[in-house]
């Protein structure tokens, strides 16, 4: 509202929108914009507002995405952007069937992710929108910044429940009960997986450990259906705690590094697998070991002696020393 003469200028991205009029009202100015129909990812621009007799004044306009088919590829270009290149319409985000995100990510942006997944509990059923989740080539900070709250003046509005994480970190909860999640790649930066983030995840088949991952948190893979929990033999893993391996399903083969030496007493607890693959030459003292029953227990060369020699790993009954496992 004024009475005076206006400028309107539009900064950042302005390449879709357009000011086409101002016109006079009986109330002041009116700006007309010429918008471009939009084809892809959510997009926004700032438009600044200067008025001859009432100062000036910054305004977001924001487009929703396109609707979306089932693959999705984008890249951001900073951390806190999903909620503008995605947008917030569930019904619009279910379609996806395969979404693959490069770039920066937060914790801002994990909670629009979330927005995705459905549980057994949400209306239909979690396998009517099967999700496969590509985050090889994204980076996790540990923050809630937003670009577009400080650079485009956009009201943003956070969880209340916001978990507290690092850099490079799988947050706590991060895939809790994403029941309609069938395939995940993690990012190749993770350094830690926090606790129960695969919780409940039931029709998930397989989840790669990145190399440089060296804590893995308190049951990470609790009631996960996952059969292969891979770890790479070159992996930094370095500590695991309790209840990480407790699936519902049978794991084919787990590798457990010789980097890996603060285990939790209950780290194996309610854990299955038909191949247990270590690279200790010395066993660590540990009570609590995956299920013995049908499991095949492979140790490096020369070190049997020393397994049978304990009270806790003498109980699988096929122990197999190879060096097959250590050449990859």
């Amino acid at each position: 509202q004024t009475d005076g003469d206006i400028d309107v200028s539009l900064y950042l991205y302005p390449d879709w929108i357009r000011v086409s009029d101002i016109k006079e009202t009986t109330d002041g100015r009116e700006v007309i914009l010429s918008v471009d129909e939009n084809m892809a990812t959510g997009r926004i621009a700032k438009m600044f507002v200067n008025g001859e007799d009432n100062g000036f004044e910054w305004i977001a306009i924001q487009q929703k995405p396109a609707v979306f088919g089932e693959k999705v590829i984008l890249e951001t270009k900073g951390e806190g952007q999903l909620d503008v290149l995605l947008g917030n319409d569930t019904e619009n985000l279910r379609r996806i069937r395969s979404l693959t995100i490069r770039g920066a990510i937060n914790g801002y942006d994990i909670y629009t992710l979330q927005k995705m997944f459905v549980t057994s509990n949400a209306l239909g059923k979690p396998l009517d929108y099967p999700l496969a989740l590509d985050l090889s080539e994204a980076i996790i900070y540990g923050n809630y910044n937003n670009i577009y709250e400080e650079e485009f003046h956009f009201d943003i509005q956070l969880p209340n429940d916001r978990v507290i994480f690092s850099n490079h970190e799988i947050p706590d909860y991060m895939f809790s009960y994403a029941e309609n999640l069938t395939v995940i790649s993690l990012p190749h930066s993770t350094k830690i997986i926090g606790k129960q983030a695969f919780r409940n995840c039931t029709a998930l088949s397989s989840v790669n450990i990145p190399e440089d991952v060296w804590y893995i948190k308190d049951s990470a893979f609790l009631n996960c259906s996952a059969t292969q929990i891979n770890i790479n033999r070159l992996s930094a893993l370095k500590k695991i705690d309790g209840y990480v391996f407790s699936t519902t399903s049978e794991i084919e083969s787990l590798r457990l590094p010789d980097t890996l030496e603060d285990i939790a007493e209950n780290a194996f607890s309610g854990c299955t697998c038909k191949e247990l693959i270590v690279y200790w030459l010395t066993p660590p003292e540990l009570r609590v070991l995956p299920n013995p029953t049908n499991c095949i227990l492979y140790i490096p060369k020369g070190a049997k002696d020393a397994y049978l020699a304990s009270a806790y790993w003498n109980r699988y009954s096929q122990i197999v020393e190879t060096t097959e496992y250590w050449e990859d």
